[in-house]
């Protein structure tokens, strides 16, 4: 997805190093600058991509997110604001509504060492039916070897923010977040709230719940063949190895026994059906690479 933002034709080039295209709905600001490579759409202000010279690509971008107008991108820094996840009034947005809107690019800069973009959203008519308050946010990225991320806002309100980031690793299992205090929420864990021993919160429970819809998948795979095609495991398993499937048949053909094989099939089919749903309901989102921080 990456590659494809900066092979997209230029509408406008604003400076040098910084040109508007547009993919699909979204217009995006792209930065082509010899100390940085990055892009910003402009719905949402959200940074999709940063990677400096000679580094590889920091963040982590859904290949499927839609660039669709009001839909949220998955992957890059979205801004959530003016709430941070679900809202407490039922049927808005989860993480506010500043991600889904477009904002204006208000000012650019450029040296050296990197780009300066600045972005702002105002209240509207819009905002003002979501959450009833007048303001002005500024979104304000500095990027170059480093990325520096500023959000100001003006008005008279209480807002809880976030910017919701997505980075691109290679191991979630050795990924190791320190500086952010001892207290902590682990959100992949129901919430459960905990004290670091140690300072360092290493993403271990993380990999089981991530792995959940592989082995589920994995064990229904397994399953299924076992309980059904009975040829395939009596010629490729051992003659001593008795499974529920050859158990049937022999009820078929041996034990003179039809009607204990019709319910025993069944009761086998009713499983891989529960099996089947199972897998659908844990298996069935997608969710690529990436740790969320």
């Amino acid at each position: 997805m990456i590659n494809k933002i900066f092979a997209l034709p230029v509408n406008e080039t604003i400076s040098p190093v910084i040109s508007r295209r547009q993919l699909d709905d979204l217009e995006l600001i792209v930065i082509d600058h010899p100390q940085v490579k990055a892009s910003v759409a402009l719905q949402g202000a959200h940074l999709l991509s940063w990677k400096p010279a000679g580094e590889e690509e920091v963040l982590w971008l859904s290949g499927n997110t839609p660039f669709k107008n009001g839909v949220a991108l998955r992957g890059g820094v979205p801004i959530c604001w003016p709430w941070f996840g679900p809202s407490a009034q039922q049927g808005l947005p989860s993480h506010g509504f500043a991600r889904n809107l477009p904002w204006t690019l208000e000012g650019h800069d450029e040296d050296d060492s990197g780009v300066m973009l600045t972005f702002a959203l105002q209240h509207s008519a819009e905002t003002m039916k979501l959450w009833p308050h007048e303001f002005t946010l500024y979104a304000r990225f500095k990027l170059g070897k480093t990325c520096e991320i500023e959000l100001e806002a003006h008005g008279e309100f209480e807002t809880t923010s976030a910017l919701h980031s997505y980075f691109n690793v290679g191991d979630i299992a050795a990924v190791k977040v320190s500086g952010l205090g001892e207290r902590y929420i682990d959100k992949v864990n129901n919430a459960e709230e905990g004290v670091l021993s140690n300072g360092v919160q290493t993403f271990r429970r993380v990999v089981l719940p991530l792995s959940v819809p592989g082995i589920l998948s994995g064990m229904t795979m397994v399953f299924v063949p076992a309980v059904s095609t009975f040829y395939i495991s009596q010629k490729m398993g051992s003659s001593s190895t008795v499974l529920i499937g050859d158990v049937i048949e022999r009820q078929f053909k041996q034990g003179n026994n039809p009607n204990l094989g019709a319910a025993l099939s069944i009761v086998l089919m009713l499983l891989v059906f529960v099996c089947t749903g199972i897998m659908n309901r844990f298996g069935g989102d997608e969710e690529e690479g990436g740790v969320m921080v």
